[in-house]
């Protein structure tokens, strides 16, 4: 059995993501949006290969988009905003051929293109 939806939302969850959340590699959506997690997105975010859709809008991570997320190469929909992050958002997350939503407005943190 693949789990393959996680949607935890509203539930002002407090802490980090923990990195083994991305052994989930047939996971397709990830709503950890409304909630209070803070820190990084895991690293290896890059692991979900399966993964449409990410969103972790409205928590306090911070830090930089990893660029392993550009291994997600079926996301249609990444929702950011509204967080802490800060520093290079890379090309290879924003030319995701199947991308067609990508939110990071309102982050608290600098941030700016490859």
């Amino acid at each position: 059995m693949h789990i393959l939806y996680i949607i935890y939302v509203l539930l002002a969850t407090i802490g980090t993501i923990p990195e083994t959340l991305c052994d989930c590699i047939h996971l397709k959506r990830l709503l950890l949006n409304n909630n209070d997690f803070t820190g990084p997105i895991p690293s290896n975010i890059g692991k979900m290969k399966a993964l449409q859709e990410i969103n972790l809008a409205h928590n306090r991570l911070s830090q930089e988009i990893p660029i392993s997320l550009s291994n997600c190469t079926l996301l249609t929909t990444c929702m950011l905003h509204n967080n802490a992050f800060s520093g290079v958002i890379h090309e290879s997350i924003m030319s995701l051929k199947h991308l067609t939503a990508l939110h990071l407005q309102n982050n608290t943190g600098a941030m700016h293109g490859t």
